[in-house]
């Protein structure tokens, strides 16, 4: 098609009117490449965080679950013991390097993710810490799915729980937690080949 059909066709379309939504959550329309009209309501894709998440929540002796948030006040860290971090969301570096010892094990929140190569890195990192007698904080983004399923993983393959008994006593320490559905089934599989390794 040549340059000259190109535009024929360009000038046979018809306009349409777009919604714009702007980085900072503003909506305007455009037609044309014009914008004809505006609204200063805010919307966003995605949860605005306006009161942090800065309480650890402790799971079992020395282990702590939470957010980004809580690893934020070095103070309130060293107030519950914490001498290491393990961070299971991708970058979000350690802002007291010299302080803890920080782990990061990159996790993705989607279902579809395999979590299971990473999942024994994970739990290793936090049985020495315990086995040493020394806290540790697990946290991701929003201390909700990947966090808490490294947690609930650690609790069915060190301490032996079933699933259910691991769930619920992590969303009873901590009850916004909920992992994806792919990390459920995860857990839940781990939770079957105990039974089966008992049995």
């Amino acid at each position: 098609m040549d340059n000259d059909s190109l535009k024929q066709q360009r000038n046979s379309l018809k306009s349409t009117q777009t919604k714009v939504t702007t980085i900072d959550g503003k909506i305007h329309f455009e037609k044309s490449g014009k914008i004809i009209g505006g609204s200063q309501q805010q919307t966003f894709g995605f949860v605005v965080d306006k009161s942090p998440d800065t309480i650890a929540n402790e799971i079992i002796s020395n282990l702590y679950l939470g957010s980004q948030d809580c690893v934020t006040n070095k103070v309130y860290l060293h107030s519950l013991g914490i001498k290491h971090i393990l961070c299971v969301a991708p970058l979000i570096p350690s802002l007291f390097p010299n302080e803890f010892d920080y782990k990061n094990i990159e996790l993705l929140d989607l279902p579809s993710f395999n979590i299971k190569p990473l999942m024994n890195k994970c739990i290793d990192f936090i049985d020495i810490c315990l086995n040493q007698q020394e806290s540790v904080i697990c946290h991701c983004n929003a201390g909700i799915s990947r966090s808490a399923t490294v947690v609930i993983g650690y609790l069915i393959l060190k301490k032996k729980m079933s699933f259910t008994e691991a769930y619920n006593l992590v969303k009873q320490k901590r009850p916004s937690i909920r992992p994806n559905d792919g990390f459920l089934l995860y857990l839940k599989m781990l939770s079957q080949q105990n039974i089966i390794k008992k049995g």
